[in-house]
């Protein structure tokens, strides 16, 4: 509890604030198993919670501290009692707000994460100097990765303005600058990113590094080179919002005609196949006919380019189709899908194969595809081959977090290219890059589009 004019604010970590709802309560020196009346101070109903809007929630759970994770801080503002009584005045004392810390201690379990960091406390007056508080293990800062050191982050200036917005129950200024400098990599911010339908990623510059095309809901394709660091120049419109491409239905770039830029191949939503030869910055040159319209790739689910066949460039394309059948067509080219191998007949397994991209994760010749399951599950098939699938190599187990992985694609957009990078949209329009994603684990966090912009 702070000490305010208000006598109603109390000090929480903002991860425990989010996906607040209007039946959380907060009860001082709660006594389990004892009825509403018997609770010494009473129940109090939280009203609003307070989180600096720059906060990003750790969706990983990675212990890695985060710039961010200084502002894992949160005030709330709560009702009166059930007895008419305001916190501070029934609790008594309070708090007064006045750089990161930690402490190695044992024996702190789930739920002590926001509690606050005091110094000069005075218990018969409950009163004491408020300096942090607990962020919990997992929480982002505890670099050693164990559970037994808990830090906190310093309270400064943000957390006073935040403290000031909570005592006048007005909402943080969207508008604040990016904390300690940091921009996100792609312009537009998280509801704009949500309409971002499909990704695919190729040379499209010529420089030898990965740029990334998108198709956006409303038909509009818009190019984002890559500036081999793992960010982005500003973007090149290819077309203008129109309601032909809100017909297409999946997207890879690959290298089907030998040049020095790549390919745009499109499945488009009547089953017609093109391909767009030597897209560029410039826009897109002239389109083959791969497939009529009414053509069986109307059931072709998710198309995948990648070079399957120990060559050296991206011109064979992987193909999930609806009833679960997967086959690979070597030796892609203007006008003609090569030649096809059937890689699984159809089955139920693969019909859950919800998102599929290939890339090389293993450094093999041969690439590998990855596949994220509609149950969230995470696999790599290593070195695919006409031959067959790779050996599977499992990234994440079932979970809810990749669940809302909606959109991804690999390329290398990193400098040191021992493996490629994946890029994944998330539902909420949050755009991450994990770079140097190997076949059994995820790359280093990079995020593109923050949450909540």
């Amino acid at each position: 509890m702070i000490d305010t004019p208000a006598s109603n604010v109390i000090l929480t970590a903002a991860h425990c604030g989010l996906g607040y709802s209007d039946n959380y309560i907060f009860v001082p020196k709660f006594i389990k198993g004892a009825g509403p009346d018997q609770q010494p101070y009473g129940i109090f109903h939280i009203q609003h919670i307070f989180i600096d809007p720059r906060y990003i929630p750790d969706k990983g759970h990675s212990s890695t501290k985060k710039p961010w994770s200084d502002l894992d801080t949160a005030f709330a503002r709560v009702s009166a009692n059930q007895r008419g009584r305001q916190l501070q005045d029934a609790v008594g004392g309070g708090l007064t707000f006045t750089q990161p810390m930690s402490m190695t201690c044992g024996g702190y379990y789930g739920g002590v994460s926001g509690s606050p960091w005091i110094t000069d406390y005075q218990d018969d007056a409950r009163t004491g100097h408020v300096i942090g508080n607990l962020g919990g293990y997992n929480g982002g800062g505890n670099d050693a990765d164990v559970d037994y050191i808990s830090y906190a982050p310093a309270f400064g200036s943000d957390a006073a303005n935040l403290l000031a917005d909570a005592i006048a129950d007005r909402e943080p200024p969207s508008n604040l600058p990016p904390y300690q400098g940091i921009q996100a990599k792609l312009p537009g911010g998280a509801t704009l990113w949500q309409h971002a339908k499909l990704l695919a990623s190729g040379d499209y510059t010529g420089n030898r590094r990965s740029d990334m095309i998108v198709v956006w809901s409303d038909g509009e394709v818009t190019l984002y080179p890559g500036d081999g660091k793992g960010g982005f120049l500003p973007e090149r419109r290819l077309q203008a919002p129109n309601s032909t491409w809100t017909r297409a239905e999946t997207v890879t770039g690959g290298d089907f005609t030998g040049s020095d830029l790549s390919d745009l191949m499109v499945r488009w939503s009547d089953g017609e196949v093109t391909l767009y030869p030597d897209v560029s910055a410039s826009g897109m040159s002239r389109e083959v006919q791969m497939a009529p319209s009414g053509s069986m790739w109307k059931n072709a689910i998710q198309i995948s380019a990648g070079q399957f066949h120990n060559g050296k460039y991206a011109t064979d394309l992987m193909v999930r189709w609806v009833d679960g059948e997967l086959t690979l067509y070597t030796y892609v080219g203007a006008g003609t899908f090569g030649t096809e191998t059937r890689l699984l007949a159809p089955n139920d397994t693969w019909k859950n194969a919800t998102l599929l991209t290939s890339g090389n994760f293993s450094g093999k010749a041969n690439w590998d595809v990855l596949v994220r399951w509609v149950d969230g599950e995470l696999d790599t098939y290593v070195a695919t081959s006409t031959a067959g699938l790779g050996a599977e190599a499992r990234m994440r187990d079932p979970n809810d977090l990749w669940k809302h992985d909606l959109v991804m694609t690999a390329g290398n957009y990193t400098p040191n290219g021992f493996s490629d990078d994946l890029i994944v949209r998330w539902s909420d329009g949050e755009t991450t890059l994990y770079a140097d994603t190997a076949y059994t684990s995820l790359g280093t966090e990079n995020t593109l589009v923050f949450p909540g912009t």
